[in-house]
């Protein structure tokens, strides 16, 4: 609507060339000021496909054309226009449509600049104006197109590392789930080992005192007493046998099955910063060495990167808000990786004691003591291993080591999410 008014001013402010057909240039004005108000009442028209906006971009460039042509033709002001034109073509189609429109819209200024309002100004002239315009608007398609292209493409790519984020995110956020449903489960199975010890204290000082009876019994005692006691032997025995299936159902429960096999292709280097980014350890906070540079290994990516976010947030907890080291080194059949943190360390004849159930190496409650032990059972289903040292320079120092498929040759293509 702005470009309109402009035209409208241009024609009563301007005189000579610009007036030569103002009631056709005042026709194409009002036309063009309708087109205007419509569009402007319906902008989806420009993004619902690629046919209508050939189509909104066809009519903009021929009112365009008749605004130019009715006011001064080669001498027009209103040449400007036709620049926006291609601007907002290049805004609604592909690279090379609006290279297509520029040319159309070049050669129909050629067209214009020779065929009206000739004048007193000669044929070479009026050619190498329109000529020197049609260049320009070619010009301007190719870089407002080329502009448009790189957005697009920022826009991809940005959305892309946006998505991967968050579903390292929604891993994290279910693996913190999976760890306080397991820590409830195993509270229950203990409260429930607690309440069968302490039922089994009763049948079997019943069962003690009646043997003991028994073996003093006469010959001559009462059968209905001998009967009796036999009967309520038989029923303590039944209980206990009962209770030690439901013993047999808890111990069968206690290991979670950790189910392997699911391999794929990562880069060791983005494999630990996703992991890291999962544990919520900071970027800055993050030493990471990976040897050799581009290294890429085939491995069960679920699994080990809950190794890695387990030890990573272990850690970062555990660090005083040091910085935390991590290094990777893909040696062969065998990826080992060693996260070293700068926080008060352990005596390392405790370090075995830390995978163990509920295992604490500090006062932090909530899920503490779960997460090394399942780090443990992980490696031990990958058939890896894992080892404690002391960091130098204080610390601890935790060394995994997993065997893994490494690629020969090239590296397979990965998409680069950091």
């Amino acid at each position: 609507m702005g470009v309109v008014l402009s035209a409208a001013v241009l024609l009563l402010v301007g005189s000579g060339p610009f007036v030569h057909h103002t009631a056709a240039a005042w026709f194409v004005v009002c036309v063009a000021m309708a087109y205007s108000i419509v569009v402007l009442r319906h902008p989806s028209w420009e993004v619902e496909g690629r046919w209508p906006a050939a189509v909104i971009t066809a009519l903009d460039a021929s009112l365009a054309s008749g605004i130019v042509a009715f006011s001064g033709a080669a001498q027009s002001l209103a040449v400007s226009i036709l620049f926006l034109v291609i601007v907002a073509a290049a805004s609604r189609l592909s690279f090379l449509s609006t290279l297509g429109v520029s040319l159309l819209l070049g050669g129909s200024y050629v067209t214009i600049a020779l065929v009206v309002d000739a004048g007193n100004v000669s044929v070479h002239d009026r050619f190498l104006s329109g000529m020197w315009w049609a260049l320009y608007l070619l010009f301007t398609g190719a870089l407002g197109s080329g502009l448009v292209l790189l957005n697009e493409h920022a826009e991809r790519a940005r959305g892309l590392a946006q998505a991967e984020t968050i579903a390292a995110r929604i891993v994290a956020d279910e693996e913190r789930d999976l760890r306080a449903r397991l820590k409830a489960a195993y509270d229950a199975q203990e409260t429930g080992l607690r309440v069968i010890l302490h039922e089994f204290r009763t049948p079997v000082t019943s069962l003690g005192a009646l043997v003991r009876d028994l073996s003093h019994e006469d010959d001559c005692g009462e059968a209905r007493s001998v009967s009796t006691r036999r009967a309520l032997l038989t029923a303590h025995v039944e209980h206990l046998s009962a209770m030690l299936n439901a013993l047999a159902d808890v111990a069968a429960s206690r290991r979670p099955a950790f189910s392997t096999g699911h391999l794929r292709v990562v880069n060791v280097h983005e494999f630990v910063l996703m992991a890291a980014d999962a544990a919520g350890l900071p970027r800055e906070r993050l030493r990471l060495i990976v040897s050799p540079g581009n290294a890429h290994a085939q491995l069960d990516a679920q699994l080990v990167r809950r190794v890695v976010t387990n030890l990573l947030e272990n850690a970062s907890r555990h660090g005083r808000d040091e910085p935390v080291g991590v290094i990777a080194n893909l040696a062969g059949a065998s990826l080992s990786l060693e996260i070293v943190d700068r926080g008060p360390g352990i005596p390392l004849d405790r370090a075995v004691e830390l995978t163990a159930k509920f295992a604490q190496a500090g006062q932090e409650r909530g899920t503490a003591g779960l997460g090394l032990w399942i780090v443990d059972q992980i490696i031990q289903a990958l058939n890896g291993t894992i080892d404690f040292q002391e960091a130098a320079g204080g610390g601890l120092a935790v060394r995994v080591t997993l065997p893994v498929r490494t690629l020969a040759g090239r590296p397979p293509t990965q998409s680069p999410h950091p």
